[in-house]
């Protein structure tokens, strides 16, 4: 029983990981300049709804404009995928949510970064 539930958590790791994998590659091809980005708010925002969009300046990605739907699913996301590792670490120890906050929104920056 116990092991088949671990094999379930690492599972939904690894999907969540392949998940937001995805997301930055989606990213990566709806790109905008900064200058585009200022005259053509409106577009901009309407562009997002339907997937993330990365803003440049001087050839250099700054910023990814999202729906509030992708941002909550991305949270949830990462929370999920640091609350699994913990699960699977077996030292869970007590349940801190600034920690696992914290973790998630590392895991964030580092997937965003890579």
């Amino acid at each position: 029983m116990l092991e088949s539930t671990l094999i379930i958590l690492v599972i939904l790791s690894i999907l969540i990981k392949i998940d937001t994998l995805n997301f930055i590659k989606n990213t990566m091809e709806n790109t905008i300049t900064a200058t585009q980005a200022k005259q053509e708010f409106g577009e901009l925002i309407l562009r997002s709804q339907k997937s993330p969009v990365q803003v440049t300046k001087n050839g250099k990605p700054v910023a990814v404009i999202l729906s509030d739907t992708d941002y909550q699913q991305m949270k949830k996301q990462n929370l999920r995928a640091a609350l699994i590792e913990g699960e699977l670490s077996g030292d869970a120890g007590e349940l801190d949510i600034q920690a696992i906050k914290e973790k998630a929104r590392k895991q964030m920056a580092d997937a965003q970064d890579s």
